[in-house]
């Protein structure tokens, strides 16, 4: 179905080669296009320099009267003082956007002053600064009337088309003049608008697109709307940069505004102290803090939804719900002094326990002498088993060195004597051998 509501025909399914072919004809197509308005441009600017040389005028003002100011960019009126007038009752009314409490407040003393004039028509016998800041605030409410949070959706829809149309077209004559290859990419911003992922890319770029990058502009299309519209970070951030990144943007946003306020580049915020250091000493305040994350700094408030709505408050467009700093008037602040002085004094100091300086001398000077004791007991019973060990080797020496004395002796005799008898005394090696046999069967015979 069509926006307008007609149905829309439906063209005959193109295989891949055919669409291949119609894509290469609306590329020649454009490019012939652009190369001929390219050729008129060239003739405007010559034809305006030709003509500014012989009636001794600016080449841009000619262009203006050919309505050439440029292919994209189009020549727009100042606003007039007149036409300002005319717009404070949509102002007052809050028809032309929302406005400060102190902006109103000049525009109902600008309104008065008309009113006593004669009305809108003497709007230019105005104070040079009643006519600046008129002037001023109805530019900014005209460039501010055709953007997309003011205007409707189907404005939205066919503003962003026709945009991404004139884009496409310049960059494809841009590549067909300078040989340089592009992409681009577009989708919506908010659900309710009914408009489709847009690509436009060189012959080159979409190539690079499907081979390089290997995916298909369908599926990228779907996930960069899906991070738009779901605002899904954890494509690109994980939930841990993303946290710093938030605490890092609130610490920033506060201190700047209140170095800004304060003038002091050196200042910082102090949340334990704050109602001592910040808004007694410095008479400012912080306002407009969301009720329900605790105040105090970004490194107390663990929870990351709690984070984010304090960011957003603090970057809110209209100024009287904006998280900012103001200044305290002197009633206000006498009134912040008389509170912070009684809740000091309802506050209970803490006592400290007083330290017992010589109890710890005392125990730290038995600590070494017991230390010290377990070390001379630990001395003298290492000396003791030194000499213990030594005294019982010298006495296993002693008793060693008699007996292998004997046992050669008597080794030496029964040697000699086996020589001599032979086998009758049987002390040779056979005797030997018959005395250990003797010796293994005594045990048996016991048994």
């Amino acid at each position: 179905m069509h926006p307008s509501g007609k149905n829309r025909r439906k063209g005959p399914t193109l295989t891949y080669r055919q669409r291949q072919q119609a894509r290469a004809a609306a590329l020649s197509k454009r490019v012939a296009i652009n190369n001929d308005v390219d050729s008129m441009l060239r003739v405007i600017d010559h034809e305006a320099k030709r003509l500014s040389k012989k009636h001794h005028r600016s080449i841009a003002w000619f262009q203006h009267q050919f309505f050439q100011g440029g292919r994209v960019v189009r020549q727009k009126r100042a606003v007039s003082v007149f036409n300002a007038a005319k717009q404070i009752e949509g102002f007052l009314e809050g028809r032309n956007g929302s406005i400060t409490d102190e902006e109103k407040t000049s525009f109902q003393e600008i309104q008065t002053k008309l009113y006593q004039m004669g009305g809108a028509e003497f709007a230019s016998k105005l104070p040079h600064g009643m006519q600046v800041f008129l002037r001023t605030q109805t530019q900014i409410w005209h460039n501010q009337k055709h953007t997309a949070p003011r205007a409707s959706i189907r404005a939205v829809v066919q503003d962003g088309r026709l945009t991404l149309e004139r884009v496409a077209d310049e960059l494809i004559a841009l590549s067909a003049r300078t040989d340089m290859e592009t992409f681009l990419f577009a989708v919506k911003g908010k659900p309710e608008h009914s408009m489709p992922g847009f690509f436009a890319a060189s012959e080159k770029g979409s190539c690079y697109v499907l081979h390089g990058m290997k995916r298909h502009t369908a599926d990228l299309i779907k996930e960069f709307e899906s991070y738009v519209l779901g605002d899904v970070e954890g494509l690109i951030l994980n939930h841990n940069r993303r946290l710093a990144k938030c605490k890092s943007n609130i610490r920033r946003l506060i201190r700047e505004g209140l170095v800004a306020i304060t003038g002091d580049p050196k200042t910082n915020m102090q949340y334990e102290r704050y109602e001592k250091l910040i808004v007694l000493e410095k008479g400012v305040a912080l306002t407009n803090w969301p009720p329900d994350v605790p105040f105090g700094g970004v490194s107390d408030i663990g929870s990351f939804h709690h984070l984010r709505r304090l960011h957003t408050a603090l970057t809110l467009e209209d100024p009287n719900e904006r998280c900012k700093w103001v200044t305290l008037s002197s009633e206000e602040l006498e009134t912040r002094r008389a509170a912070f002085k009684k809740a000091e004094a309802n506050v209970i100091p803490k006592q400290r326990k007083r330290k017992t300086h010589v109890a710890a001398e005392s125990d730290t000077s038995s600590s070494s002498e017991s230390d010290s004791n377990t070390a001379s007991n630990e001395e003298n019973e290492g000396d003791r088993r030194s000499k213990r060990h030594k005294t019982a080797h010298e006495t296993d020496k002693e008793n060693d060195s008699p007996s292998t004395a004997a046992k050669s002796k008597v080794g030496k005799k029964k040697g000699g004597k086996g020589r001599g008898k032979g086998k009758a005394t049987g002390t040779g090696a056979k005797g030997q051998k018959k005395d250990t046999n003797t010796a293994k069967a005594a045990p048996k015979e016991s048994h």
